[in-house]
C-alpha cells in the first residue's frame, strides 16, 4: 500500500470514530421521541424513539467494515477489461484504492446525513 492508501484507510476509520462519538455525545440530550423521516417539504412526517437514530452510525460502520473486508479480495471484482497477467498488480492496486475512496465517501455522506 502506498501512503495515499494508508491515508484513505486512516481517514475512513477517523470518520467512523467521529460519527460514533458524535452520536454518543448527543444521544443523552435528545428527547425520547424524535423525527425519523422527513417529507419533501422538510417537515417531519414520522416519529420514533431516540434509539432509532443510533441505526445510522451502526449501518455506516457495518458498510465500512463490509467494504473493507471486500477490498481484501480484488480478484473477485468485475473489471471492464481483460487483465493481462503482467498488469494484475497495477489493476488490483487501482481497484483497491478506488474502494478505499468509496468507503471514505460513503462514511462522509452518512456523517452529513446523520
Amino acid at each position: 500500500m502506498k501512503p495515499a492508501d494508508w491515508a484513505l484507510k486512516a481517514l475512513g476509520w477517523l470518520l467512523i470514530l467521529f460519527f460514533v462519538a458524535l452520536a454518543g455525545h448527543y444521544y443523552p440530550q435528545l428527547p425520547y421521541t424524535t423525527p425519523t423521516h422527513f417529507g419533501s417539504d422538510s417537515q417531519p412526517n414520522d416519529y420514533g424513539p431516540k434509539y432509532t437514530l443510533l441505526l445510522v452510525p451502526a449501518i455506516a460502520t457495518v458498510l465500512f467494515a463490509g467494504i473493507g473486508i471486500l477490498n481484501r479480495f480484488p480478484h473477485i471484482f468485475k473489471y471492464p477489461v481483460t487483465i493481462a497477467p503482467e498488469s494484475t498488480a497495477k489493476h488490483y492496486a487501482s481497484a483497491q484504492r478506488l474502494m478505499r475512496l468509496l468507503n471514505c465517501t460513503l462514511v462522509a455522506l452518512f456523517c452529513a446525513l446523520g
